[in-house]
C-alpha cells in the first residue's frame, strides 16, 4: 500500500465571521490545505481498506457513476452561462466544414447550419 499526500485549494468567503462574530482574519482568502490517504496496489489491499471503512464495492462503484452523471449534467447545464473562446462564426463555419466532409454539398450544410442556428432562437 501506497501511502500518499495531496492538497485542496477552497476560498474564503469575503464576510466568513469568527464565532464571536467578528470578520475572520482568514476572509477573502484562497487557502490550501494538505491531507493524507493510503492508495491500494493490489485487490487485497483495496479490500482491507473497504473491510476497515465498512465499505462495499457495489457502493462505491454506485457513488462514483452517480458523482460522474452529477458532473455530466453540471458541464452541460452551466456551459450556455460560460463564454466561448470560439465566435460563433467560426463555430457555424466549422460545422459547415464537418457537414461537408460526411458528403453534403456545401449549399446543404450551409443551409442546413443557418436553418439550425435560427432555430435555437424561437
Amino acid at each position: 500500500m501506497k501511502h500518499q499526500a495531496g492538497k485542496f485549494k477552497f476560498s474564503v468567503p469575503d464576510d466568513a465571521k469568527t464565532p464571536d462574530g467578528q470578520l475572520h482574519q482568514d476572509a477573502g482568502k484562497e487557502l490550501e490545505k494538505p491531507f493524507e490517504y493510503d492508495s491500494p496496489e493490489t485487490v487485497d489491499e483495496a479490500n482491507e481498506i473497504l473491510a476497515k471503512r465498512k465499505l462495499n464495492i457495489v457502493g462505491l462503484v454506485s457513488e462514483k457513476v452517480k458523482n460522474l452523471a452529477r458532473s455530466a449534467a453540471y458541464q452541460a447545464a452551466t456551459l450556455v452561462y460560460k463564454p466561448s473562446e470560439v465566435s460563433a462564426e467560426d463555430i457555424q463555419e466549422r460545422a459547415i466544414r464537418d457537414l461537408i466532409r460526411l458528403g453534403m454539398s456545401e449549399e446543404a450544410a450551409r443551409n442546413m447550419v443557418v436553418s439550425a442556428t435560427a432555430a435555437k432562437t424561437e
